[in-house]
């Protein structure tokens, strides 16, 4: 009986391959294992990376909170500086005086006629609508020294009175 040389490699085949794969067995299984990693480790790796995303979004979140808080304290300490700093409020006492000062007929008669030269302008917050006149810190149509402030403009105060109204300049 004659074989061809086919046939012989394939019956040769099988102890060829399983020489090979003696000798060869742990470089086998080592790459083996980096062509079709187990379902543990492939776990393993994509939840490591959503762990990474998700620190990445509750440190952005940590931070969106500290800027939101920061807005907040800001809003208040703006509402603080308006309402303790720049808008003193009138003693009680003052403001009895100065309504009886008004709707008192006799001291109508007393009351000293309004010199607008006396009225120093030296600053304004025309945004704000605030300005500075003789030291004293006023507001858009609060009342300061017998008269009314009716309009704040960028570089003047309209300052309104019985008689009429009487613009004021800063730089005058």
């Amino acid at each position: 009986m004659h074989l061809t040389t086919k046939q012989i490699a394939t019956l040769l085949f099988p102890f060829v391959l399983a020489g090979i794969i003696y000798f060869f067995n742990i470089d086998i299984v080592k790459n083996v294992q980096y062509l079709f990693p187990n379902y543990q480790e492939y776990t393993n790796k994509t939840l490591d990376k959503k762990a990474v995303i998700y620190l990445q979004i509750e440190s952005k979140d940590k931070l969106y909170q500290e800027i939101q808080n920061a807005v907040i304290a800001r809003k208040e300490n703006a509402n603080w500086v308006v309402n303790k700093v720049l808008y003193q409020k009138v003693p009680q006492e003052l403001k009895k005086t100065s309504q009886q000062y008004y709707s008192s007929s006799k001291l109508q008669k007393v009351k000293k006629e309004i010199n607008f030269n006396d009225f120093k302008l030296q600053a304004v917050f025309s945004k704000d609508k605030v300005a500075i006149i003789n030291g004293h810190i006023v507001k858009e149509l609060s009342h300061f020294n017998g008269v009314q402030i009716l309009q704040i403009r960028h570089d003047s105060v309209l300052l309104g009175y019985k008689k009429g109204k009487k613009w004021i300049y800063l730089f005058h």
